[in-house]
């Protein structure tokens, strides 16, 4: 376990999902190939996708839910498919304590994920967690960092965006999807309001 983090430390790099990496552009977050390493995807930088929310609402959902069942946090990890440019939310090996969550970051945890797809984000629920600690919950690379504060009558998910060593807490809209208000705003004119 790596004590400045609070992660788990990945066992192997053959077996590590790399991260990607990320480069912003006026309003624009580019998507890179990690740092060079065999048996990785190639590809050309792209930008990057925004996560659907239904993503972000099914990581509360199981978080919340978990917690309640079990008095402990949890993790998920937001990995992004860089031929396709699809998101998806799988949850690695941990150990869920009752304020944190310490999670290995192994392909060996997925023997049927292709290899296109990266690491580039973390959710995780924390409990007991002060405003001024958050830049320093998410892991150390590029992504969206999504943390639920569990245990309060209300809970609470920050947002936040890490490039390079740099975190900060973000608009959701910034990087989030709302596919739903797409979906209402197609279909309004087959709605009567009566």
């Amino acid at each position: 376990m790596n004590p400045s983090t609070d992660k788990c430390d990945v066992q192997s790099q053959s077996q590590v999902i790399h991260p990607i990496r990320l480069r912003q552009e006026a309003q624009l977050l580019w998507v890179l190939p990690p740092q060079a390493h065999d048996e990785q995807p190639t590809f050309a930088p792209f930008v990057m996708p925004p996560l659907p929310m239904r993503h972000s609402d099914r990581c509360v959902n199981m978080a919340q839910t978990f917690y309640l069942r079990t008095d402990r946090c949890m993790s998920l990890l937001l990995l992004l498919n860089v031929r396709t440019q699809n998101w998806a939310v799988v949850i690695p090996s941990q150990r869920c304590a009752k304020d944190a969550a310490c999670w290995n970051v192994n392909r060996k945890d997925f023997p049927d994920l292709p290899p296109e797809f990266l690491l580039a984000g973390s959710f995780q629920s924390r409990s007991a967690l002060k405003h001024g600690e958050l830049s320093d919950v998410p892991p150390p690379h590029d992504g969206i960092h999504m943390v639920l504060q569990v245990g309060e009558q209300y809970p609470t998910v920050w947002t936040m965006l890490r490039i390079g060593e740099a975190c900060q807490i973000v608009r959701p809209n910034q990087v989030l999807f709302d596919e739903t208000q797409e979906t209402l705003d197609q279909t309004m004119h087959l709605l009567t309001l009566v």
